[in-house]
């Protein structure tokens, strides 16, 4: 019996020892199976899990827990203008637009005005764009640095907001994006205020400048009409004259009449010389009427013809009146010169009434009721096939290198 019984103990220990070693090994497998496994990954699998998976969730985490909602807040406007004229193109004839050709530069220069420091400082002076955008509540990459300059600040705004414009129609989109709904609104009714006054000073000044050549030609006419008028009013003074025609009118009427009465006495004379002696009284008073006839004759035919023989009369009255017909002359000229400038200044004030300027908002800004930013989805999306893409590129770079060198 007892040589029997011994044997089974020592199966029965041996049994035992042989099942806790068993399970010790299974133990220990198990518990090793993890590192085995993270052995066992290739550099392809390591590469993908860093350069890849990680990023992917880090950037998760921080769209999804830690970045600062945004919301945007939407102008659209276009350049109009009263030019009516047949330049305008298909779009222009049914909605009023002006074409393309003509909005296009000033449409542009609206774009480079809102992506431009000025425009961003005076919006700034007026809703105070500096401190909510650094606001300690929000999150650190997605606010801007307190002390950032003046060049940081207008990158962060145009990084911040859109601008789209369309060629076509000369519709440009603006959309503002601030933290709060409110404020948001408040920057894109303040900057459609600044670009107002823009239009409205490039209308002022286009106008000013198609108007002034007219205006300098209408005051340059008036003064030549006054200068005219000087010299003419000089000449009468100086020659005692109002009007040389007139006077050189009645010189004629009185030289005629003189040689009229001339005639006269001398067909007398001759009469009476058949009758009478040459010394008879009446003979010798007809010949001293003749001889004082003759005088005054001769000198009215000086003072018409030159100043000669006219001792007192002054200029020739046929000087006098090339010189007065000059100055009517000169004087006709600049008052037609005059009215072809006030002919010149209206239309030219037709025709920048005509190319007036005027902005045309199709859709004003409201409060967003839900933010616009961050997109997560679309984010991810993008985050993912670039760090798989940059993955992908750089894994076939480093197996190329390697069946090179191979």
């Amino acid at each position: 019996m007892q040589e029997t019984n011994i044997p089974d103990k020592k199966t029965v220990s041996n049994t035992g020892q042989t099942t806790s070693d068993a399970s010790s090994i299974k133990m220990s497998a198990y518990l090793s199976e993890p590192a085995s496994i993270l052995g066992r990954l290739s550099l392809r699998a390591w590469s993908l899990l860093i350069f890849v998976a990680f990023p992917i969730i880090a950037s998760a985490f921080y769209l999804v827990f830690v970045a600062s909602d945004r919301y945007a807040a939407t102008s659209g406007f276009s350049i109009r203008g009263a030019d009516s004229s047949p330049s305008l193109d298909g779009l222009g004839t049914l909605t009023g637009l002006a074409s393309a050709a003509s909005v296009t530069s000033d449409s542009y220069i609206i774009i480079e005005y809102i992506e431009s420091l000025d425009f961003l400082l005076e919006l700034d002076r007026r809703v105070d764009l500096r401190r909510v955008y650094s606001d300690p509540g929000v999150d650190r990459l997605s606010r801007l640095k307190a002390e950032a300059s003046n060049e940081e600040f207008l990158k962060y705004w145009k990084k911040r907001n859109k601008i789209s414009f369309d060629t076509t129609s000369g519709i440009i989109v603006l959309e503002t994006q601030s933290f709060s709904a409110n404020h948001s609104k408040l920057i894109a009714e303040a900057a459609t205020i600044l670009i107002q006054e823009l239009v409205n000073s490039l209308s002022a000044k286009a106008r000013q400048d198609a108007l002034s050549f007219a205006d300098t030609e209408v005051l340059l006419a008036e003064q030549n009409i006054r200068e005219a008028m000087t010299k003419i009013l000089e000449f009468q003074e100086n020659e005692e004259s109002i009007s040389p025609p007139v006077t050189a009118q009645l010189d004629m009427q009185l030289l005629s009449a003189l040689e009229s009465r001339l005639v006269d006495l001398r067909a007398r004379l001759s009469a009476v010389r058949n009758r009478l002696d040459a010394d008879a009284p009446s003979v010798v008073s007809i010949r001293g009427q003749i001889r004082a006839l003759e005088r005054e004759v001769a000198i009215k035919r000086a003072g018409l013809t030159n100043s000669g023989a006219s001792g007192d009369q002054g200029r020739a009255v046929a000087q006098q009146l090339i010189t007065y017909e000059s100055l009517q002359l000169d004087k006709q000229f600049a008052e037609q010169q005059y009215a072809s400038a006030l002919q010149a200044l209206e239309y030219a004030r037709r025709e920048a009434n005509r190319q007036q300027r005027y902005l045309a908002f199709f859709s004003s800004p409201t409060v967003a009721e839900e933010p616009a930013y961050p997109k997560v989805i679309i984010s991810l999306l993008t985050i993912s096939l670039m760090t798989f893409g940059m993955w992908a590129i750089g894994l076939l770079l480093i197996y190329s290198v390697r069946d090179h060198l191979s």
